[in-house]
């Protein structure tokens, strides 16, 4: 078999291959899968299946694979893949709220939800407990991208909205000092694509505690 012969064919296979390949924007989702206006055609409101792992929103640039006598979604062209988001601060503070305070400097970080709806939440930090009392500290994920603010959707603090107490929540006393962590902790169902933030929160149950080096740690779950 000669090269130019190999070329030849290889060419029709490619030739084939972008044939069953066909790209499109998504006009809405559905129950069935996604309704898409291929380039240069209108939408035809029909709604063709995704592949397992992908989930279009309105708006997306897509493509589609033949599969029989239909479409199928395989793939997303502009979304950019979630990429864990880390803050470290050294900043030094104290606190005497009896209740979840988000301390001063806030820390914590703004992300945007991935595609999935799920991320993983750690934490770290530096603790001084009041003498004779505890300091106890967590984690709140809240709507919106400023840090600290917005609706509560997932929190380590018992009575929260989302409640994972005793989940990625530590504390301790004695007036001694603790540098630990807490484990990842799942949080589901968020909003794809929709701004949230995530940050410690702080209180004692008597005197006045201190927050020292303090990192959170968001990544897709």
């Amino acid at each position: 078999m000669t090269a130019d012969l190999v070329d030849a064919m290889q060419l029709g296979l490619v030739r084939r291959s972008v044939s069953t390949l066909r790209l499109g924007t998504v006009s809405s989702v559905g129950s069935s899968g996604a309704v898409v206006a291929f380039d240069g055609e209108a939408a035809s409101g029909r709604e063709y299946p995704v592949l397992s792992g992908v989930r279009p929103l309105a708006g997306d640039r897509v493509a589609l694979a033949r599969a029989g006598s239909t479409w199928l979604v395989v793939g997303l062209l502009n979304v950019t893949p979630f990429e864990a988001v880390e803050s470290l601060q050294t900043g030094q503070g104290t606190t005497s709220a009896t209740s979840p305070t988000n301390g001063s400097p806030v820390a914590g970080v703004a992300f945007k939800a991935p595609r999935s709806g799920q991320v993983t939440v750690s934490i770290n930090s530096d603790l001084d407990a009041p003498s004779g009392g505890f300091m106890i500290t967590g984690w709140r994920v809240r709507t919106g991208s400023t840090i600290g603010a917005g609706a509560i959707v997932a929190s380590t603090q018992q009575g929260d909205p989302g409640s994972r107490s005793g989940n990625g929540r530590f504390g301790h006393g004695s007036s001694t000092r603790l540098l630990g962590g807490a484990p990842r902790t799942l949080v589901s169902g968020l909003t794809p694509d929709a701004d949230y933030n995530a940050a410690f929160y702080y209180y004692v149950t008597t005197g006045s505690g201190t927050f020292r080096t303090r990192s959170i740690l968001v990544e897709e779950g």
